[in-house]
């Protein structure tokens, strides 16, 4: 018969609290990670760059991320946040409103600590470098559209 692990049995309360919130809050964080990934929520497709912006606030996504200085940086919280801990759930490609000839991508990620928000690809046509190495240290786990 296999013995119990005792080690959780002998900290102290506090701790043992603060051990079982952290594993269920990592436990919750990927069941929505996964949620979307399944698609169990429909996705839906925008056409213009404002349409988008609405509906995705409407659904969440409340706070806008952006690259600066090569970091980025959540206006909301006034923090900046490593691009590792940001899953990117969606990416839409749409048109600017009123150009037919200007698109954009915005995507919508969400932290560890469950914070949703946006990203514009405005920063990439002045850093396309720039954008590309913060891009690519996020997690992917996106669906695309547009």
């Amino acid at each position: 018969m296999q013995q119990p692990n005792t080690q959780l049995l002998n900290l102290q309360p506090a701790v043992q609290i603060r051990f079982v919130a952290a594993l269920y809050y990592k436990v919750i964080y990927k069941a929505c990670i996964l949620f979307y990934l399944f698609k169990l929520l429909p996705m839906p497709a925008y056409h213009t760059f404002k349409e988008a912006v609405a509906a995705m606030r409407d659904r969440g996504f409340t706070h806008t991320f952006s690259i600066q200085k090569q970091q980025v940086f959540c206006s909301e919280l006034g923090t900046a946040i490593e691009p590792e801990r940001l899953t990117l759930l969606e990416k839409h490609h749409v048109k600017i409103d009123g150009s037919d000839d200007e698109e954009r991508d915005i995507y919508g990620f969400v932290t560890e600590e469950n914070t949703y928000g946006l990203m514009t690809s405005t920063y990439a046509a002045y850093d396309p470098e720039g954008f590309e190495s913060i891009f690519r240290r996020c997690r992917k786990g996106q669906t695309q559209h547009g």
